[in-house]
């Protein structure tokens, strides 16, 4: 006698499959003897066990290799935590005294793990190249230590302030030849900036996507739960009502949430009419933020020019440290400036956001690079000062 699935083609099979299921699904629901209900539970039961894997067996399958998967990857999670840096010890923390004090140490090996790979950026194309191309300690004079400063090398005043052996290494910037490429082409000048300029990049990258993943899992949603040292310190919620940096950013998010609301109501009903008005005051916007950078720029050199020009023995304080309050007042005043802006462009507050963002990136950028070949040329000016003097 044939079997009763025996040439039923898989539509055919599923669509039985689903009718024994609803049965099951029915059975409480009829007027039978409780001992027939079981009976034909039983035997519903055995058909769908029987012949729903033979159904199913390329997607049981898949999810047998997903299970696999996961296991996998649970498995190397484990392994990660476990050998992770201090997390027995943070979590043994994080058991005594909470999540908040936990989120602290949290933050405190994220900040290592940053300052590790920007370590790396620089030993891998900066310090290692200059150590195996380079020239060689003892070679010229920028590598070889005099008498004086062998015969106080080794003392605890000369180690505190960084002399002796230390200063002969390619931890300092005077180690290095004036050579703009090594004989197989690697311009070394030419990697310290980029490597400069990489780590600065990869600090906003690293920020912006930590901040992402803390959203995506829910831990950057107004939770108090997680990261709360982190929370509290980046945001300023941890003090008390009447702390003045807790009232200044309460008002700023206040303000700024109100201005959302206006917008969004001013622009839901509201044709355009002055597009081209605004598209002009957009193009402004940029162009006055094209003449302040040109202007800190402007402002760096000058300050570095008049510094070089200033020979008197004993400095002030305002004369020895020109150029860094110069280059704080810049990262003080023109983001004032840049904000001012945002009046012009009226866009979406989350948008101006961004741009301000953008343009903050733009002035660092640009007077990093102003320091960069002003540190340049002073040290070629030391080196040829030095040569002639010789």
């Amino acid at each position: 006698m044939a079997h009763p699935t025996t040439g039923l083609d898989e539509d055919k099979l599923k669509e039985n499959l689903e009718s024994v299921k609803e049965i099951v699904n029915k059975i409480k629901d009829q007027p039978w003897h409780m001992r027939r209900k079981m009976k034909l539970y039983r035997i519903s039961q055995i058909y769908i066990g029987r012949y729903e894997g033979r159904l199913n067996r390329g997607r049981a399958n898949a999810a047998n290799l997903a299970k696999f998967f996961k296991q996998i990857r649970r498995n190397l999670e484990n392994l990660i935590a476990v050998l992770q840096p201090w997390e027995e010890r943070i979590k043994s923390i994080e058991n005594r005294f909470g999540s908040a004090a936990a989120s602290y140490f949290i933050l405190l090996r994220w900040v290592i793990w940053i300052n590790l790979i920007q370590t790396f950026f620089i030993l891998g194309l900066v310090m290692v190249p200059e150590l195996i191309w380079g020239e060689k300690n003892g070679e010229t004079w920028r590598t070889t230590m005099t008498k004086e400063e062998i015969s106080t090398a080794l003392t605890w005043s000369t180690i505190y302030h960084y002399g002796g052996y230390i200063k002969y290494t390619p931890v300092y910037y005077g180690y290095y030849s004036d050579n703009p490429s090594f004989s197989f082409g690697y311009r070394l000048p030419l990697a310290y900036l980029a490597t400069t300029l990489a780590i600065l990049l990869h600090s906003f990258w690293a920020v912006l996507a930590k901040m992402a993943t803390n959203v995506r899992e829910g831990t950057g949603g107004g939770g108090t739960d997680q990261y709360q040292f982190a929370t509290r310190s980046y945001c300023s919620w941890d003090y008390m009502i009447a702390n003045r940096d807790t009232g200044d950013n309460k008002v700023a998010a206040i303000s700024r949430a109100f201005k959302e609301y206006i917008l969004e109501e001013h622009h839901r009903g509201e044709k355009d009419h002055n597009k081209w008005l605004r598209l002009f005051l957009r193009i402004l916007a940029w162009v006055i933020t094209g003449l302040l950078l040109a202007l800190s720029v402007y402002i760096l050199m000058q300050v570095m020019e008049w510094k070089k020009t200033f020979k008197d023995p004993n400095p002030s304080y305002f004369q020895s440290n020109a150029q860094a309050l110069t280059f704080k007042g810049i990262s003080l005043v023109f983001p004032e400036l840049f904000e001012k802006l945002e009046h012009l462009e009226e866009y979406h507050p989350l948008i101006n956001l961004r741009l301000h963002l953008t343009r903050i990136a733009m002035l660092n950028l640009v007077t990093n690079y102003a320091l960069i070949q002003n540190w340049i040329s002073e040290a070629n000016e030391m080196v040829r000062t030095r040569l002639s003097n010789r």
